[in-house]
């Protein structure tokens, strides 16, 4: 993805269970793979919430990158691997968070081993992040979206087939 910088911006990167229309927020599990005000170009969020948390309360991780560095204005590879026994964060291959079915509150079912749908967001304007200003830039966030899978087996992950193109705006 390329984020969108400056005063009044919040790109997201996140997924919901498909069950949302039926099972409603936040039993059917969300995770934030990336969320970044455009004010912090080095700085970004993950989170993963579901029945025993939710929103700001829900396991996650603040990074910043090292030595103040913003995230580069080429395309960054933000990723989600899920296995049987965690779900990772990744930028660049580099991972930044997990967490795994073991840290789920008692009696609470782990919701990350079904189904769901990505969703990639701009939010622009509001109490938060607040509005725009001349300094803000508008991009494309990204050109093409890869699903890959491990075929639900502990192997290196491979791509599919599956490759989604964006349209030009």
């Amino acid at each position: 993805m390329k984020l969108t910088r400056g005063r009044g911006v919040w790109p997201a990167f996140w997924m919901l269970g498909v069950n949302f229309p039926q099972a409603g927020w936040p039993a059917c599990g969300e995770i934030d793979i990336m969320e970044q005000l455009g004010t912090t170009p080095g700085a970004f969020t993950a989170r993963s919430t579901a029945p025993d948390t939710s929103g700001a309360s829900g396991p996650g991780s603040s990074t910043a990158l090292p030595n103040g560095a913003a995230l580069k204005r080429r395309l960054s590879r933000f990723c989600r691997r899920l296995s049987p026994d965690k779900i990772e964060w990744s930028l660049d291959g580099t991972p930044y968070f997990a967490r795994n079915p073991r840290a789920t509150a008692r009696g609470t079912r782990w919701v990350f081993d079904a189904p769901e749908f990505l969703l990639l967001n701009l939010a622009i304007g509001g109490n938060w992040p607040g509005n725009p200003d001349a300094a803000t830039t508008f991009r494309k966030p990204c050109s093409s979206i890869t699903c890959a899978s491990t075929g639900g087996r502990r192997a290196p992950l491979r791509r599919s087939a599956v490759t989604h193109r964006l349209p030009d705006a």
